[in-house]
């Protein structure tokens, strides 16, 4: 556990140094640097390095040493993970650099998502380490890496460009193909929030709730010549722990405070989200889409909460909480005394930072670290 308090206490430094020459400039040969970007780089790298480097941590690390000879050869099934092997090969033909690459990926696609969010990247990157997103993939690492690929490129959600959407699923879907299923995801996401739209996203929750054989059908079609878990095994019948539920759930529930923006937006089909003049087109993009994430997400969860396997699809909803929490808590501000701000966000942590330790350490595959050095 040593290696993680380090990790956690290396972010919190460049977090430290960044408010603290918040009213500065950093110049480098006669250039001003980005100081939010430049932290955040060093952020990546320590949390790269940590992930890549890292030896039988995670719970398939051994079943990807084995599949690593399968993905240098030819053929369409996790074409993503065969294109990283073969680059793997060209570097050094390893298996730990398979593992390196791959967190490369991941991690630097999530945290360059965090750097488009400049007003709270802080929060963010914490979330990303407290919710479980950093150390996830160490375990599911073919998931993760589809969905770093989709926040990535969420932008095309609030832009509402649906045929860019549908590229990014489908280039996630080489990786781990049940992003396909984050194509219907961007007609419920990209909807106003309104009670009819609260409806349906419960609707969903119950069809889940009732049609946990058809979702297993469903994915055994889609991973075809993929090992598959069926609804009686250990994973496809074991209940989600009711913390884990619980850290889903509460993100969901800041939408309450945030009623009054609901029914103030205007979110228009044709969106020039890029327009960095239109700021009110942004904010109701933004507060749209996240609190739909946040709402879907903790429905998903609730309603497959009786299956480890099938919440793993709360991996690709869940991740937008980290950018839905900063920024309504950033609007909740506006109307709270700055102590109660404090001890919000106090409490916000102690509970999210309690929670990642107790993920880091109810299993023995990330609470031990090994480095690949130790092989």
């Amino acid at each position: 556990m040593a290696v993680y308090y380090f990790v956690l206490f290396y972010v919190i430094f460049f977090i430290f140094i960044s408010n603290l020459t918040k009213n500065k400039r950093l110049v480098f040969s006669n250039h001003i640097l980005d100081k939010n970007r430049l932290f955040l780089f060093f952020i990546a790298i320590g949390l790269i390095c940590v992930s890549g480097l890292r030896y039988k941590v995670g719970t398939d690390y051994d079943a990807y040493i084995i599949n690593y000879d399968y993905y240098k050869t030819p053929g369409l099934q996790s074409l993503g993970c065969r294109v990283i092997a073969i680059l793997s090969s060209w570097i050094k033909d390893d298996y730990a650099t398979w593992f390196f690459l791959m967190a490369f990926l991941t991690i630097g696609l999530c945290v360059y998502a965090i750097n488009k969010k400049k007003d709270y990247w802080q929060l963010a990157i914490l979330l990303f380490l407290f919710m479980g997103y950093w150390h996830a993939s160490f375990n599911i690492v073919k998931q993760c890496a589809a969905m770093a690929i989709l926040i990535a490129c969420q932008d095309y959600l609030l832009e509402k460009n649906f045929v860019k959407w549908v590229v990014a699923c489908i280039i996630a879907s080489l990786f781990h193909v049940s992003a396909i299923l984050m194509i219907p995801v961007f007609f419920l996401v990209t909807r106003s929030i309104t009670i009819k739209q609260l409806f349906v996203t419960i609707v969903v929750g119950v069809v889940i709730s009732f049609g946990y054989q058809q979702l297993f059908d469903l994915m055994s079609l889609l991973k075809t010549n993929e090992a598959m878990e069926s609804i009686d095994s250990a994973v496809g019948a074991r209940r989600v722990n009711y913390l884990r539920v619980l850290v889903n759930v509460i993100p969901a529930l800041l939408m309450i405070p945030l009623r009054k923006e609901y029914r103030r937006i205007n979110y228009s089909d044709t969106l020039n989200y890029e327009d960095k003049r239109n700021n009110t087109t942004r904010f109701d993009a933004e507060l749209t889409v996240w609190s739909n994430f946040s709402l879907l997400n903790a429905v998903i969860c609730v309603a497959a909460m009786n299956s480890v396997y099938l919440t793993r699809f709360c991996n690709y909803t869940g991740i937008f909480n980290i950018f839905f929490i900063p920024f309504s808590l950033k609007i909740i501000q506006r109307r709270l005394d700055k102590y109660l701000v404090l001890i919000l966000y106090c409490i916000l942590f102690i509970c999210y930072f309690a929670f990642w330790i107790y993920d880091l350490s109810k299993g023995s595959t990330t609470s031990y670290y090994h480095w690949i050095f130790e092989r």
